[in-house]
């Protein structure tokens, strides 16, 4: 199995500056909680208004990596009491996102 790296961009609407560190670590949490997460991280902007979540998952090629890290954001963010009908557009861009990690030795499981 290899392993890919999984970065998100979640965009804040309504009042960002209140919700970044509220959604950002509720995030993080819930990803630490899933198995088949590795190395979770996140950073937050107040300015931009934006949570970025990164993480890696194994899997034996792209197509079953982006299909892990849909249903491990989508669990991550039921588990933060988040509305999840619009993750289509999510999900198109964890395709585009979704990367294969070429030292393979590098990542801490």
């Amino acid at each position: 199995m290899d392993h890919y790296r999984v970065t998100i961009d979640f965009q804040l609407d309504d009042d960002p500056d209140a919700q970044v560190d509220a959604f950002g670590f509720a995030v993080l949490d819930a990803l630490l909680e899933l198995d088949g997460v590795i190395d979770p991280d996140l950073v937050g902007s107040l300015a931009r208004g934006e949570v970025v979540a990164e993480f890696v998952v194994e899997a034996d090629d792209l197509v079953n990596a982006q299909y892990t890290a849909a249903l491990l954001v989508q669990t991550a963010l039921h588990a933060c009491g988040e509305n999840t009908a619009a993750l289509t557009e999510l999900i198109r861009e964890l395709v585009t996102t979704t990367r294969e990690i070429v030292d393979q030795d590098a990542v801490a499981v």
